[in-house]
């Protein structure tokens, strides 16, 4: 299976919370796929409440931002977190698989739709810095290191450890850049 093809199925992942939770919910699922539908319904009901908290006041909407960036941050600390439990234990490639691949995707849902907000609030800098990890996660796309396959994990585990490194301190520079820009436009105020 291709990295594309391995994408696609991730993202199209991003949709399943409809059947899970709500369509299908009398089907047996396993906690697992229960617990991945609720992670990604949650921060689809978040990037409604940012976006219509986008036409209540500026101040709500950089606070929203804020927000946005800090869930972003903790989902880069569970990125970094399965990534060096997968490292000391290297136990299962497939459960690496199965837990990393959402996280990811979340991430780069969340960083899309920070561009998006970024772009209806006139945030030039972090709009920018948005950009700069869409750029990175495509460099990682051509790679082949984006999405994690069970098959090559434990050849790909120094490039996993880099990679999570890398988003957990942008993650971390982001909520920085998000803090002073909701300072200086309460200042601006």
């Amino acid at each position: 299976m291709d990295a594309s093809h391995r994408l696609r199925e991730a993202v199209t992942m991003q949709l399943d919370w409809v059947t899970v939770l709500l369509t299908e919910r009398r089907r047996p699922y396993t906690s697992w796929r229960i617990k991945q539908a609720a992670l990604f319904a949650f921060m689809h009901f978040c990037f409604l409440m940012v976006f219509f908290g986008h036409f209540v006041h500026q101040i709500v909407t950089w606070v929203l931002a804020f927000l946005l960036q800090t869930a972003a941050l903790c989902i880069s600390i569970f990125h970094i977190a399965i990534v060096t439990d997968y490292a000391d234990r290297m136990n299962n490639a497939m459960e690496l698989e199965q837990q990393l691949n959402p996280l990811i995707i979340a991430e780069l849902s969340i960083r899309c739709f920070a561009l998006l907000h970024c772009v209806l609030m006139g945030g030039w800098i972090m709009m920018i810095a948005s950009l700069l990890e869409l750029v990175y996660d495509y460099w990682i796309f051509r790679k082949g290191d984006l999405i994690v396959d069970a098959t090559t994990a434990w050849k790909k585990l120094g490039a996993l450890e880099i990679d999570s490194r890398v988003r957990l301190v942008y993650q971390a520079f982001m909520v920085v850049v998000a803090i002073l820009n909701l300072v200086l436009s309460l200042m601006s105020m």
